[in-house]
């Protein structure tokens, strides 16, 4: 059974290029994702030196809406999983994906350096998870930036993160599915924000539900990072 896993492994991933473990890691990170078939290839264009991710037959990607969610995630998939010198290699990952169908196609370029900002909001997801999880919502709410009015009231945020958290149920498991950039107006000037799009595995059903974080990749430390957050409740 190992043999047949891997040989389905080189399937589903495929390129001619030589590229190291972590970044095979990556591609197998993507297609356990997605599913479908991620194919790469290097491209070199003197001080621009790109790999090129093209993501397949993924039915997960028929989902979605705004294709640049998965786009943004699968570059930072491949990116997350490199270590720092094997980073150095690439100044942009571009990625390339399609409904099954293939009417729909979207392809998107990510510098480097925005998949580093990308890791940093991460990091802040995974900590908003462990808080949802543990239940300790007035540590959440040092990192709700103020200038949004409904983020001024510890009592009433704590009250609605307690509402949901029982609507939601107990969490067993949550991942970031992409991310989106999104222009806010706050103060009378514009803000570049970043929205993470998260999945959460919960009840005892297993059923799925979202989280959405709309993040400050500017912000001054950790505090004062988040804007706002939706939930969609569980679905099957």
């Amino acid at each position: 059974m190992k043999y047949f896993l891997f040989f389905l492994l080189i399937l589903s991933i495929s390129g001619c290029e030589s590229i190291t473990g972590n970044e095979l890691k990556g591609l197998n990170d993507i297609t356990t994702l997605y599913g479908g078939k991620c194919s790469y290839s290097l491209s070199d264009d003197g001080d621009k030196k790109v790999m090129n991710l093209e993501l397949n037959g993924s039915p997960s990607v028929d989902l979605f809406t705004n294709l640049q969610v998965p786009t943004s995630n699968v570059a930072f998939l491949y990116y997350h999983s490199m270590a720092e010198e094997e980073r150095e290699k690439y100044t942009h990952i571009k990625v390339k994906v399609q409904k099954k169908a293939g009417e729909f196609i979207r392809t998107d370029e990510y510098a480097t350096s925005t998949l580093d900002t990308l890791e940093k909001q991460a990091v802040m997801f995974d900590q908003f998870m462990f808080f949802i999880t543990k239940g300790n919502y007035q540590e959440m709410f040092r990192y709700m930036n103020p200038e949004k009015p409904e983020n001024k009231n510890e009592d009433r945020f704590v009250h609605v993160m307690d509402s949901l958290s029982k609507t939601i149920g107990e969490i067993h498991k949550s991942y970031i599915i992409g991310f989106r950039p999104k222009t806010l107006k706050v103060n009378g000037k514009e803000k570049r924000l970043i929205w993470v799009y998260g999945t959460m595995i919960v009840g005892n059903t297993n059923s799925k539900a979202n989280i959405n974080i709309l993040m400050d990749p500017n912000a001054t430390g950790d505090q004062d990072m988040v804007y706002e957050m939706e939930f969609l409740t569980p679905y099957p």
